[in-house]
């Protein structure tokens, strides 16, 4: 089942989407116009065009009368495409326009929703109110991807764009669904492409050499610790799992500005994100030379990375959670981690970035305190060749980092769940 939200006055994170990766978004919605004539020019010349349904027909008008790429009165040209600003035309011919309405498609989870609807305003004040966001919400993963590749197949262009995990990348670009950027990105000189991570922009971002995502969230874990908890009782930011523990047990049941302190706060029932925070520390243990190498498995013939890694691996989670919150095995990680985080009873936690943008919500007592570092990793590697736990060395962890009072520490940053992209429709 599929359910809409009306968000009247637009999203930032979502519109920044039909930027075509790359433009500021106060040129976005003449974008795409600009992309959608484009299209459908292309269509002509091909001799591919048929007959719309009377809801593309009309949702095509209203894009023509709101943003006409050539009335040139109604936006002065982008200086980098010739193409018109919709946040710069003049109050005389924008009076009585039917706001432009975009139908986006995203899943109903409430990190991602939120993170929708936090920019709405921003956006609003950028298009003078001219742009509608309709957010469909699908109800899981699977249904998203379900919906996407459905849309694609049909080409009804149902949908202009889609916030989604890239897990569905090479299904909608084969099927011709997700539309080209490469050219958009490349040529744009707002989107600063190389700043993005090498291995999001090849993996995450593209298909067969081809840009179809713009990377709204790397979705790479992080910790994140209270400095001036950890400064009050002369602890440094923990470098490994053992240290993190550690440093956990020191803290847990103190009381700290009248609140007593979880050392550590980690959702761990089963239907939320538990298999992600086992997965990353099992793999500062086994992973040791890249991602090539694998981490539950070994690439080389398919052998379960399992074990003593996989013992080591629980006891450390055992130990943490001695030093976690009441509710870890009851509730999820918006309550767990950002909850606890946010509200100041919590003093580490590991996650994905969402929690920093948190600490600077209204309410949080994280404005100044929350510190930002690596996930810890481990000083104990699996040897393959033997299938035991041994200290790391440069021989056998070439990416480790040296401390000169604990040796070679080997981490494996976890880039959990893939990331979030924005994509536009082909179709649309």
């Amino acid at each position: 089942m599929m359910m809409m939200v009306a968000v009247g006055r637009g999203s930032l994170g979502l519109l920044r989407l039909l930027i075509l990766l790359g433009a500021s978004y106060r040129v976005a919605p003449c974008l795409a116009a600009a992309l959608v004539r484009r299209h459908e020019n292309k269509q002509q010349q091909d001799g591919r065009m048929t007959r719309t349904t009377t809801r593309q027909e009309q949702h095509h008008q209203r894009r023509d009368n709101v943003f006409d790429t050539n009335n040139t009165d109604a936006c002065p040209t982008c200086p980098t495409c010739g193409i018109v600003d919709p946040t710069a035309t003049d109050d005389n011919n924008s009076e009585g326009m039917e706001p432009l309405t975009m139908q986006i498609l995203v899943v109903d989870n409430p990190g991602i929703i939120n993170m929708v609807k936090w920019n709405a305003d921003d956006y609003y004040e950028h298009t003078n109110g001219r742009v509608r966001i309709n957010i469909n919400l699908v109800p899981n993963m699977p249904q998203l991807f379900a919906e996407i590749e459905e849309d694609a197949r049909s080409g009804g262009g149902l949908f202009d764009a889609y916030y989604t995990n890239p897990v569905i990348l090479g299904s909608a670009a084969t099927l011709g669904g997700f539309l080209d950027l490469t050219d958009y990105v490349k040529e744009s000189p707002y989107s600063d492409w190389t700043d993005v991570l090498l291995a999001l922009r090849t993996y995450v971002t593209s298909f067969e050499d081809k840009i179809y995502l713009l990377l709204l969230d790397g979705d790479t874990h992080t910790m994140f610790y209270r400095k001036d908890v950890l400064d009050h009782f002369g602890l440094q930011p923990p470098r490994t799992w053992n240290e993190y523990n550690q440093v956990a047990k020191t803290v847990h049941g103190s009381v700290f500005n009248n609140i007593t302190l979880s050392g550590s706060c980690v959702s761990r029932i089963q239907s939320d994100h538990a298999m992600y925070w086992y997965h990353l520390v099992l793999s500062t243990i086994t992973q040791t030379k890249g991602t090539s190498s694998g981490s539950l498995f070994d690439t080389q013939d398919m052998t379960p990375l399992t074990g003593k890694a996989m013992v080591e691996m629980l006891r450390i989670h055992e130990e943490q959670s001695k030093y976690g919150t009441e509710d870890e095995y009851t509730d999820t990680i918006n309550h767990v981690h950002n909850g606890h985080m946010n509200d100041g009873s919590c003093a580490m936690t590991f996650m994905w970035g969402d929690l920093f943008r948190r600490s600077k919500a209204q309410g949080s007592i994280l404005h100044d305190k929350l510190g930002v570092a690596p996930t810890p990793g481990s000083e104990l590697v699996l040897d393959r060749a033997t299938g035991e736990l041994v200290p790391c060395t440069r021989e056998l962890c070439p990416y480790a980092k040296y401390y000169e009072d604990i040796g070679f520490v080997n981490s494996a940053p976890y880039a959990a769940n893939g990331g979030w992209g924005a994509a536009i429709s082909a179709n649309t």
